[in-house]
């Protein structure tokens, strides 16, 4: 068996099929043989490279899909833009990608085609200039200095300003958080004996007796309003007559007196 045939590493710009969608393209190749040809760019499979999983799926040698399946486009870097260019060319329409492959493929181009501009290659990929330039600021390393338009112009790019932090940042850094202080009274903790503090808020000692005293000077006001009704006085009970000894002895009314 001949050499397997190397694949070129853009062609990892797009994810390889698998699963049903491979399935269907070896079913297809099989009953409809090869339609488009491997295209190979130095040796190397550059375009092609789930065909050419397809026809090893079949059974066919590698030499013989080497000489009736594949050919050579020596004109790729000087009308196609480049080997990165002419596989974005060839397979964004032709596949169906999820957002996430999407966003993978932004960020392999970028690294593959650096000196693009964003808007280049937002219209490259058919996305967004946007969302090219947030995929960029994820890229580490990307130094280039001029970047290539869609007009073909390369353009200086602006230096990046170091971010100059400001003095309110500075003065937050070095000076210590102030001391706690009463919320009433304002004390700070070193002129009062105690310190309370819970919910941001704090309440010294001093101001807890002043509170105390505070209401109770007030329950005190309150209390004759509040308080139990003074009672009415008793009134005099009737006198008990005198208790029958057994003498029969008239009672002397103030009229019979002489």
């Amino acid at each position: 068996m001949s050499d397997e045939l190397e694949c070129h590493p853009l062609a990892d710009l797009f994810p390889v099929m698998e699963g049903a969608d491979f399935d269907a393209l070896v079913a297809d190749i099989k009953a409809n043989r090869l339609r488009d040809k491997i295209i190979l760019y130095e040796g190397k499979i550059l375009d092609g490279r789930n065909r050419y999983r397809a026809l090893r799926a079949l059974g066919v040698d590698p030499e013989a899909i080497r000489e009736q399946c594949c050919r050579t486009i020596g004109c790729i870097d000087a009308h196609h833009g480049g080997p990165a260019a002419y596989v974005i060319s060839a397979n964004i329409h032709r596949r169906h990608l999820t957002a996430e492959q999407r966003r993978d493929l932004i960020v392999k181009v970028i690294k593959a085609q650096p000196q693009k501009s964003d808007r280049a290659i937002a219209k490259q990929i058919g996305v967004g200039n946007k969302t090219v330039s947030r995929a960029r600021a994820t890229v580490s390393g990307d130094t280039v200095e001029k970047r290539v338009g869609l007009d073909g112009k390369a353009r200086r790019q602006p230096a990046k300003k170091a971010s100059k932090p400001t003095a309110r940042k500075d003065k937050a850094r070095t000076e210590a958080p102030p001391a706690p202080r009463c919320s009433f009274c304002r004390k700070c903790q070193d002129e009062v004996e105690l310190l309370i503090g819970g919910g941001g808020h704090f309440i010294c000692n001093e101001c807890v007796d002043l509170c105390v005293d505070i209401i109770r000077r007030r329950k005190e006001a309150a209390a004759p309003l509040n308080g139990p009704q003074p009672k009415e006085p008793a009134k005099p009970k009737a006198p008990t007559p005198p208790a029958d000894d057994g003498l029969d002895i008239p009672t002397t009314h103030a009229s019979q007196a002489v």
